[in-house]
């Protein structure tokens, strides 16, 4: 956010100042086709064309994250010895998922 201080003079020489404030913005161009896509998109969600730009580039993070993860991990799994390893620390970690518990009770609907 950016603002702008400006001063007028009241009577008996005492000064107002009153904050302008902007709220701060980019312009980016996109193709007729694409703000075509956000408007439907922003209306079937009913939402304001910002916020559905928001929302569409979270997702696509999401997405960009996860594929990397994947890659990371099919990474792993081609070195034999370091997915053995990976195996192995979670063989350690599933023990204690029950804590000595002979029926886990959240397995069952209630």
């Amino acid at each position: 956010m950016a603002g702008l201080l400006t001063k007028r003079k009241k009577k008996d020489n005492i000064f107002v100042y009153k904050l302008i404030v902007f709220l701060m913005s980019t312009m980016v161009r996109v193709s007729d086709t694409a703000k075509k896509k956000l408007k439907a998109i922003a209306a079937r969600k009913n939402l304001s064309l910002q916020k559905a730009l928001d929302e569409l580039i979270s997702a696509e993070e999401q997405k960009l994250f996860w594929e990397q993860v994947n890659e990371e991990y099919r990474r792993l799994q081609e070195d034999k010895e370091a997915w053995a390893e990976e195996l192995a620390e979670r063989a350690l970690w599933d023990c204690c998922l029950l804590d000595g518990l002979k029926d886990d009770p959240w397995s069952h609907q209630h």
